[in-house]
């Protein structure tokens, strides 16, 4: 598998609760629930 640069400057993201899924849009972490940096309100 070949490793662009982007994907290289990006750092190791480990869901802090499983099944959360990365946010590109937030920039953050969205829950299970659907609670993320975009919709936390």
């Amino acid at each position: 598998m070949t490793v662009t640069p982007a994907q290289a400057e990006q750092p190791a993201r480990i869901p802090p609760v499983p099944g959360s899924i990365w946010c590109d849009g937030c920039g953050s972490w969205c829950l299970p629930t659907g609670v993320c940096g975009c919709n936390n309100r």
